[in-house]
């Protein structure tokens, strides 16, 4: 039961950031546990270079009937830099784009789908759900600290972030 116990409070510690969307990322191309990582960490680096930074916590989503996976996100923008919902979406969606090897034009396949993030509807334990398995993988990376609605949560109580 320890994992069970583990994902529950991890699913409440995401709970206390003020998460502005829960995303689903997908490519044209099949991603691995490796290259979903490697696509995050090159989008939040994008990101932050380009629109202000961000808050993402990502995992891998393995598919069922095929090989690879896809990923899902709760992420918070910087408000001063994208001062609208608009905006916000468009940049992320750009910076997915662009390091994911997708134009600017539309395509289907590397995409956001974007959710209005509603911390009564379990995006905090969607996101987990997968993470005790063998090919999972998941992060944090915090690039805005003054966005958590705990105050009592801070960059020195990241390190104790609940494990799996």
């Amino acid at each position: 039961m320890k994992t069970i116990k583990s994902k529950n409070e991890m699913a409440e510690f995401l709970n206390k950031f003020n998460w502005d969307y829960f995303c689903t990322f997908s490519t044209s191309y099949t991603l691995t546990s490796k290259s979903a990582r490697r696509a995050v960490e090159r989008f939040y680096d994008y990101f932050n270079q380009n629109y202000g930074g961000c808050n993402i916590m990502w995992a891998t989503e393995p598919f069922d009937l095929k090989e690879g996976c896809h990923l899902h996100a709760l992420i918070k923008t910087d408000p001063s830099m994208l001062h609208s919902i608009k905006n916000s979406k468009e940049a992320l969606t750009k910076a997915w784009r662009k390091v994911t090897g997708g134009s600017d034009n539309i395509n289907k396949r590397n995409q956001i789908h974007f959710r209005k993030y509603n911390p009564k509807l379990g995006a905090n334990k969607y996101l987990i759900k997968y993470s005790d398995r063998s090919n999972a993988d998941y992060d944090f990376f915090f690039g805005l600290n003054q966005h958590c609605k705990d105050k009592s949560v801070g960059f020195t109580e990241l390190s104790q972030i609940p494990s799996f």
